[in-house]
């Protein structure tokens, strides 16, 4: 199973547009990770989320600041971030 998805692959699984992920996918970069989708930035226009990360979010895991977990969800999507950008790099 992949651990990235693109916006279409996260709007089928959440059942919205294209528009309402970028939407949420906004508020996150916006609130610093404390509210909305958590996403990986692949340079300016493009983006992908973590598999796991958007599944704790269908599990109301990081739908509000108080969760308690949303810097666990930023180190993961750090992480997922930082393996991307290096795989980029070495092709």
């Amino acid at each position: 199973m992949k651990k990235l998805m693109n916006v279409d692959e996260v709007s089928e699984l959440l059942g919205t547009d294209r528009q309402r992920t970028y939407g949420l996918a906004r508020l996150y970069e916006r609130t610093q990770g404390k509210q909305g989708l958590p996403v990986i930035r692949l340079g300016l226009r493009q983006m992908r989320f973590s598999r796991s990360a958007i599944e704790r979010f269908i599990g109301g895991e990081n739908t509000f600041p108080d969760s308690g977990n949303s810097s666990q969800v930023k180190e993961e999507v750090a992480g997922l971030a930082g393996q991307v950008n290096s795989a980029n790099s070495a092709n």
